[in-house]
């Protein structure tokens, strides 16, 4: 049980979210018991969950009495059929001043968490909202490198990669292609080099968490095919990056090319 309200507060929910599509809403209660032993509730009125991973924060009209003990604060989902939510997809936490009520998930339906037992924000709950995004085509003699960066918002956790493909010019030299994690300054993990992928081919890459390369020995060459990079089975945390880079990567004018795909990233919304 939180101990009680020093001054007269207007509860505060917020919310961060990612809805798939707009139509899925927040609500919420506090309820208090007063110092003579009444109880009194307070309602949120319906927040709309953002999909933009945006945070919205949502005042009560009415104040918590200065002196009241908070009894129970609940958060509840009010979702449309056809935007079933993850785990990790909507972070809401509800505070009185300086008193975190009750902070965790919505998902799945109805909602409400045992105070004196707080769930977790992060990837110690379980599994997160699943994304997939998209990545540019760099321009020609341009290499991959950074395909994208953990926001202040957020933990990612890599699960996969695919449908980038290289295409090497008729330079001599055999290019490597390396998946790297990065902090925003120092490699963190990264995966053992490609094959040699040599002059005038063509070949897709692609990775999923947990597989292993299929070329673990060193005097194979890419060939006109399918390539598999291994993922690194990591957590990331803002400002972390992943990239692609390649050894030997041809910049001159009959340059090599990269056609960009797409990541799989699985994300908590944090707040």
């Amino acid at each position: 049980m939180q101990g009680s309200v020093d001054s007269g507060s207007k509860p505060l929910l917020e919310i961060r979210g990612r809805a798939p599509v707009a139509g899925s809403f927040v609500g919420a209660k506090i309820v208090y018991e007063l110092p003579n032993g009444e109880t009194g509730v307070i309602w949120f009125e319906e927040t709309a969950i953002p999909t933009d991973a945006t945070l919205t924060t949502t005042q009560a009209q009415e104040t918590i009495p200065k002196g009241s003990v908070i009894v129970e604060g609940e958060a509840f989902l009010i979702q449309a059929a056809s935007t079933q939510l993850q785990r990790g997809a909507c972070a809401v936490r509800l505070s009185v001043g300086d008193h975190t009520v009750t902070q965790g998930y919505l998902w799945q339906g109805r909602w409400l968490l045992d105070m004196l037992n707080p769930e977790v924000l992060g990837p110690a709950v379980g599994h997160g909202n699943h994304r997939t995004i998209s990545i540019a085509n760099p321009a020609a003699g341009t290499d991959l490198s950074i395909l994208d960066t953990v926001p202040a918002d957020a933990i990612w956790k890599p699960r996969g990669f695919g449908g980038f493909t290289l295409v090497t010019s008729a330079d001599a030299g055999s290019r490597r292609v390396r998946l790297e994690i990065e902090d925003g300054t120092n490699v963190m993990a990264a995966s053992a080099p490609s094959a040699d992928h040599p002059a005038s081919v063509t070949a897709r890459y692609w990775s999923a968490l947990g597989t292993h390369p299929s070329y673990e020995n060193d005097t194979t060459v890419v060939t006109d095919s399918d390539v598999q990079i291994p993922m690194p089975d990591i957590l990331m945390f803002e400002g972390y990056r992943i990239a692609i880079t390649t050894d030997n990567f041809d910049t001159v004018a009959a340059a090599d090319d990269w056609t960009g795909g797409f990541l799989n990233v699985e994300e908590w919304l944090l707040i």
